[in-house]
C-alpha cells in the first residue's frame, strides 16, 4: 500500500529514475542531431547519382585510364564531381 504522495508519484511516473525534475509532461525533452551534412560521405551527381567516396575514385580510375586528368581532380568533392561526369566518366 502507497501512503505518501511522493511514493505515488514515482509509482505512476517512473521519476524514481530520472529524479524530481522530469516527468510525463517535461516539455524539454530534445531529440539531438544523430548526422549532419559535414559527417556525410555522399555526393549527389549532376545525373541524380550518389557517389561515395569509394565510388569516386572508381569513377576517377576509369577516366584516368581513358585520358590525362589534372592531379587536384584527385579531392572527392562537388566540383570535382562534376568535372568528371561532364568529361565523361560514368558509374558503371
Amino acid at each position: 500500500m502507497i501512503k505518501t504522495w511522493e511514493k505515488f508519484k514515482e509509482s505512476i511516473s517512473g521519476w524514481e529514475l530520472v529524479g524530481k525534475d522530469m516527468g510525463p509532461n517535461y516539455g524539454e525533452q530534445k531529440l539531438p542531431t544523430t548526422l549532419t551534412s559535414d559527417e556525410t560521405s555522399l555526393i549527389e551527381g549532376s545525373d541524380g547519382i550518389f557517389y561515395s567516396m569509394d565510388d569516386y575514385i572508381e569513377l576517377y580510375n576509369q577516366t584516368l585510364k581513358k585520358m590525362t586528368l589534372d592531379p587536384k581532380l584527385r579531392s572527392f568533392n562537388k566540383s570535382n564531381l562534376e568535372t568528371l561526369l561532364q568529361i565523361g566518366g560514368h558509374k558503371d
